[in-house]
């Protein structure tokens, strides 16, 4: 099985921590070279698509969905399924989900005005191929002009029809990354702390807690990566990732690449 990593920058793709760890296992690594404004991924690889599709991908957000499109069955191909979709979360987990009382509207109706009158929000993309990064948005103008500037230069308000969650702000006391494959959590690491960034082991009691929450949730996939709210209301599930495009915060690569190849295995790819 091969593993095809994006890199932009030539030979870049051998410093990838995805890519150090699945050659330390054995596997065979090919880079991938895909421009920003092309899709054909027959002439961003080194090999023949055709002929061999036990591939397993790594990239952006824009590989992802070229290969989630893809006519071939590529195997496993990327761990992607129409359930990566907040909605789908919540019908699937109910109150498990930090944002359960979330409402869904189109971007372009994401006002000034409608802040104003609601106050701060939380807002985020439906779908998990993001076309951008959740946060709250403020009721004051500048922070809220400073918002939509974000959106433009990030093109999201060249595709029309973005639905989007709108939610209030939740009080978070930290943040976890779960890498999830198959029934096991590989790796944990706590990534935010009172809204502050970190990369830090959450501790086997904690990491014991976390697993024992993540046995009542539903992911949309085996195969994924699951953030995980501590909240003076106990434990929620953010959002469930993609694990094809996913970054890592202090994460062991060499421990999940190993999971990932016994899950292949039985799985008998």
């Amino acid at each position: 099985m091969k593993w095809a990593i994006q890199a932009t920058i030539l030979e870049s793709w051998k410093t990838d921590e995805w890519a150090e760890a699945a050659i330390a296992a054995g596997q065979d690594v090919r880079p991938v070279y895909i421009r920003y404004f092309e899709d054909d991924i027959d002439n961003a690889v080194d090999f023949d698509l055709n002929e061999e599709l036990d591939v397993i991908w790594f990239g952006s957000t824009k590989l992802i969905k070229i290969i989630s499109r893809d006519p071939r069955e590529f195997t496993p191909g990327v761990f992607f399924n129409d359930r990566f979709d907040y909605t789908a979360s919540i019908e699937d987990n109910g109150q498990l989900m930090l944002n359960h009382d979330a409402e869904i509207m189109d971007l372009d109706d994401v006002t000034h005005e409608f802040v104003q009158e609601r106050g701060n929000i939380f807002v985020r993309p439906v779908l998990d191929l993001k076309a951008f990064t959740g946060g709250v948005v403020t009721s004051d103008f500048t922070s809220y002009q400073r918002w939509e500037d974000q959106l433009r230069m990030g093109g999201a308000y060249v595709s029309a029809g973005i639905d989007v969650v709108v939610a209030a702000p939740k009080q978070i006391t930290a943040e976890y990354r779960c890498f999830c494959v198959g029934d096991k959590y590989p790796q944990i690491q706590q990534y935010q702390s009172n809204t502050l960034l970190c990369s830090k082991s959450p501790g086997m009691l904690k990491e014991f807690e976390i697993i024992e929450f993540l046995k009542k949730v539903k992911p949309p996939h085996e195969v994924c990566v699951i953030d995980v709210a501590d909240t003076p209301d106990g434990m929620y599930v953010i959002e469930f990732n993609t694990f094809n495009g996913s970054g890592t915060y202090g994460h062991d690569c060499n421990v999940i690449v190993q999971q990932l190849i016994e899950y292949a295995d039985d799985k008998g790819y």
